[in-house]
């Protein structure tokens, strides 16, 4: 913001509201990770270890945006979407779901995230092929 109001200033203040908002329309095109690949894939959502019956979405890795806004998601369930890789753990950006009982895939509302791993004392692997 510094740099917009340096090489604003002489313009007026009407400038410095169109160059602020041509530079934050920049950087939402230029910001977010690339996917691994761009395969759409397809993973069950269950616990490898525990009694949980499910887990939560969560929200971005690199943002931390998103992750509210649907039920849990239940053991056996299906999840489908892109893969991404943060120092090393690999976390799935859900775009569809296919509940228990459901015959197809829905639409997930919102910006949905699964790591693929909760840790050994938090189910194991949650994301399987």
């Amino acid at each position: 913001a510094q740099v917009v109001w340096l090489e604003t200033a002489a313009f007026g203040a009407g400038h410095i509201i169109f160059l602020m908002a041509a530079k934050s329309a920049t950087a939402a095109v230029s910001e977010g990770p690339a996917p691994v690949n761009d395969e759409v894939q397809t993973y069950d959502c269950h616990i490898s270890s525990g009694s949980c019956t499910g887990v939560n979405f969560r929200p971005s890795p690199f943002t931390g945006q998103g992750g509210r806004g649907l039920p849990f998601v239940k053991n056996g369930e299906l999840l489908r979407g892109k893969v991404y890789d943060k120092g090393g753990s690999k976390f799935l950006k859900v775009d569809e779901i296919q509940r228990e009982g459901a015959g197809k895939f829905q639409p997930v509302t919102g910006e949905q995230w699964m790591p693929f791993d909760g840790g050994l004392f938090n189910g194991g692997q949650w994301l399987h092929d």
